[in-house]
């Protein structure tokens, strides 16, 4: 996957990031993305990730089949969703620390086997512009009612079809105590 560190920016058009070991994409530090008609696809552990005081505007993307969630946001970081797809992960969107993370356009987050959105009690979500989130939120209630219905009330949650759970701590949801490696 592509390493974004320190205070670098980068745009990315048109890219796939798919089958790599850990990440899709790894934001660290102040580092910032912006990804427009990406796919980040069947990867190791996350499709994106954005830990730190980073930043990532994905528009138009699309994050499935990963072996962790589809976007972990932790630190301070935060993220922007413009018409965006986020199905078939081990979890939608996971929201840490007092990162942020908003959704908007017709963005729809599936949470697949676990949550479509887990938040953490100082880290916000909010959803704009008919955004549909399809599995479970796991919120305090003052952020679970920035989802649905939503800063402008256009927003849904559908409850999941099958049965969801936490991911087990296996895999790319292990304890490694190694910060260069893995997200704590």
């Amino acid at each position: 996957g592509l390493r974004v560190c320190g205070a670098a920016a980068v745009e990315l058009v048109d890219c796939k990031f798919a089958n790599c070991e850990r990440q899709g994409l790894r934001l660290t530090e102040t580092a910032t993305a912006v990804a427009r008609n990406c796919v980040f696809a069947e990867n190791g552990h996350e499709g994106v990730v954005a830990m730190g005081g980073s930043g990532v505007v994905l528009n138009d993307c699309v994050l499935r089949n990963n072996r962790g969630p589809g976007l972990d946001v932790s630190g301070t970081a935060s993220a922007r969703f413009d018409k965006c797809v986020v199905s078939e992960n081990v979890g939608g969107v996971f929201a840490w620390d007092v990162s942020s993370c908003e959704m908007e356009n017709e963005s729809r987050i599936e949470g697949g086997a676990s949550h479509a959105l887990l938040i953490d009690t100082n880290a916000s979500c909010a959803c704009f512009d008919r955004t549909r989130v399809r599995g479970v939120v796991h919120a305090e209630d003052k952020t679970r009612r920035r989802v649905a219905p939503g800063d402008d009330g256009t927003c849904a949650v559908e409850h999941p079809t099958t049965p969801t759970d936490l991911p087990p701590e296996t895999g790319c949801f292990k304890f490694e105590h190694d910060q260069y490696l893995r997200k704590q």
